[in-house]
């Protein structure tokens, strides 16, 4: 399996914020669609490329802000799961992961 890290950046080497925002944008759209006719497949394919692309917006910005907001979107889950635990594997991996791909 590729590395959408490493292609996310390749893209914003290339291409401005503005341009991966709308590609973003275009992809989410896609994946909502995906997900109303239930095509598991396509929404699958769908939020990895958007995650891709995110990637790349995520060249633009702080990684502090990344970050920030990834541990949110994980605890608020977190949280409607019935867990409240702030040492959540999740958050580590999330952790893990974005340090092998710094």
């Amino acid at each position: 399996m590729r590395d959408g890290s490493h292609i996310g950046m390749m893209l914003a080497a290339e291409h401005d914020q503005d341009w991966l925002i709308e590609k973003a944008i275009g992809e989410a759209s896609e994946f909502i669609n995906a997900a109303t006719k239930r095509d598991e497949y396509e929404m699958f394919k769908e939020f990895c490329e958007l995650c891709v692309l995110m990637k790349g917006v995520g060249e633009y910005v702080p990684q502090e802000l990344e970050e920030q907001a990834c541990e949110k979107a994980l605890e608020y889950y977190a949280k409607k799961a019935g867990s409240m635990d702030y040492n959540n594997p999740l958050l580590d991996e999330y952790h893990r992961r974005s340090r092998m791909y710094n």
